[in-house]
Order: C-alpha cells, then structure tokens, then sequence
C-alpha cells in the first residue's frame, strides 16, 4: 500500500508512506523518501496479524462458493469507479461461501464476482463483523431517458454517483434505457451526461434517488431541458 504525492506539473520526489504486511506478521509503515532513488529498503516486520474483511456469499439459501473475491486500494479523493482497478488482495469462497482476506486498516473497495454477477462495495478495516452478501437480491436504479416529446434516446450517457463514491456511466440501449445493478442503500445522483466528448463534463439537471435494499426504482430522464 503506497501513499505518495503529486503536483500541479506532475508527479514530483517527495516522501510517501509504504505498508507492507505478510501472512502471520503484523503491518508496518515506513516513509519512504522516493519511490524511484533506487534504494533498498528493509522492513522487520514483527509477528502478529492485519485486520481482516471476512462474510459469507450465498444466493438465498444455496452457499457460493468459487466466487472471487478482490481487495482494491480506495484513491484519497474516495471516488472509484467499478471495479476498481488497484487490487492489493484476492481470496476465493469456500463450498460454504466463507471468504477471508487480511490487510492493513483503512478503507478499501471489496469486488465480489460469481458467474455473470459481479458485485462492489466500499468496506473500512477492521470491520465489527463478517458482511453478508446475497446475490438473489438485487439493488437497483432503472433510467428511462427520452426528449421533450417522449421519443425514446438510445445511445445515451447516463451517470450514476453513488454515497460510498461510485462513479458509473451506462449507455442507453435502444429503447433509452438504462440499468445500474447491485447498488448499495442509500441516496444516489442520476442525470443524463451531454457533452460534446466523453472527457468533458456538462449534463442535464441531476435527479436525487433513495433506493432501498432490494428495491428498483425508475426514474425518467428527459434531454434538452438542462444548459446547453
């Protein structure tokens, strides 16, 4: 786990804080003064154990097991975008569904895939108890987006930011709709992105949506009401 940083120019030598833990062995935390000196550096790392995220995934009744399970480095800002691509641990469930991953404290995003069902969840080290995760249940926000006069609009971005930092982009498909799945409870921000390229910014009018565990709720998006 490396915590570094960076300027307005660039990224620039500086000190940065570097984690290293092993199996039996407690974390340890050095600053380091680069990353890129080429220096060696040695951590005696003492015997003891790292915080731990474990649970249990199961579909209703029936145990998963085979599902994989990975450990990704939440960034400082807490925006991530699914899945999150600095993983740091993996771990496969048992044929109980049981799973187990150690890592130094801190916040992370937890990615569970099964088959066709992928699953991502913001979680803080040490946690106060095993998480449960259901996949028969589904979570999730349905976007319905058309023009003032109720043509659907295929093709279209939508955007979904989420309370735990999720940031999701959806195209609708030729009936203009959208679908964000496995969503955790809690208020999210939906509006339809209409910018002139995917890395400029400027959407309509963003609708606030409080899902709850189980729940889809539709929403309706009409284009060409928002600053052009």
């Amino acid at each position: 786990s490396i915590r570094s940083g960076k300027t307005e120019c660039g990224y620039e030598v500086r000190p940065c804080q570097c984690t290293v833990w092993a199996e039996g062995y407690a974390p340890l935390t050095r600053t380091l003064e680069s990353l890129i000196a080429g220096q060696v550096t040695e951590f005696d790392l003492e015997r003891g154990e790292a915080p731990t995220v474990s649970g249990r995934i199961h579909d209703g009744e029936r145990a998963v097991d085979k599902a994989r399970i990975t450990l990704s480095l939440l960034w400082w800002s807490g925006m991530w975008v699914p899945p999150n691509g600095m993983p740091i641990a993996t771990a496969t469930s048992d044929i109980d569904g049981q799973f187990r991953i150690a890592a130094p404290a801190g916040r992370y995003v937890l990615t569970i895939v099964s088959g066709g069902d992928e699953e991502s969840r913001v979680v803080e080290l040490p946690l106060a108890e095993p998480i449960d995760v259901d996949l028969s249940v589904d979570t999730a926000i349905l976007a319905s987006v058309h023009d003032s006069s109720g043509i659907a609009c295929a093709g279209q971005r939508v955007a979904l930011n989420g309370p735990d930092g999720r940031m999701v982009r959806v195209n609708t498909d030729t009936n203009g709709l959208a679908r964000f799945s496995r969503l955790p409870v809690g208020t999210f921000k939906v509006q339809v992105m209409n910018s002139p390229s995917p890395n400029v910014f400027r959407g309509e009018e963003a609708v606030s949506v409080d899902l709850r565990e189980g729940e889809e709720r539709h929403v309706d998006l009409v284009i060409g009401l928002g600053t052009p």
